[in-house]
């Protein structure tokens, strides 16, 4: 029913991802009952004008963000970032005193499978910050994918060393 009236209003779904839709100088990003307009103040206010013919339509204006991505927008530049999610894993993780590393992680790492030796890290701890961290990853830190990948291989038993890899 949504779908039927954005792409009657003139939109295209996006090949990449059919949440998204461009059409009439603006970007529509569609979350079950939630969208994202993005375009010129005008534009964004025509769309809720003629969506709200068809639907119940609440115009909360300006944001800042979406679905816990901030948006910030500087000199006509979009910008999205997730810092308040990293500052709130930080704190679950107990990981405030970690040290930042640049990304993509160095492919040097080594990171090897557990032997009879090696220490044992909480495997729920570690399933919950890894999928914490792909969540990241796949919203708005895609530079973290090659971390991911190397992490997401030692879920069924991690070690300190891994642990200590996502710190």
């Amino acid at each position: 029913m949504l779908y039927d009236a954005i792409i009657e209003l003139g939109f295209v779904s996006s090949e990449f991802d059919s949440c998204i839709f461009v059409g009439q100088n603006i970007l529509l990003a569609i979350y079950i009952d939630d969208i994202l307009v993005m375009g010129l103040q005008t534009k964004c206010n025509e769309f809720a004008i003629q969506l709200g013919k068809r639907f119940n339509v609440v115009n909360n204006g300006h944001i800042s963000s979406f679905l816990g991505i901030n948006i910030e927008c500087v000199n006509g530049i979009i910008g999205l970032n997730k810092i308040s999610c990293i500052d709130r894993m930080t704190k679950r993780f107990r990981t405030e005193s970690s040290i930042s590393t640049f990304t993509p992680l160095d492919h040097s790492l080594p990171l090897v499978k557990a032997d009879f030796d090696s220490m044992r890290a909480d495997d729920t701890l570690y399933k919950e910050l890894t999928g914490s961290l792909n969540d990241l990853m796949i919203c708005t830190c895609s530079d973290t994918s090659l971390a991911m990948f190397k992490l997401s291989q030692f879920k069924q038993d991690p070690t300190v060393t891994h642990l200590n890899a996502t710190q």
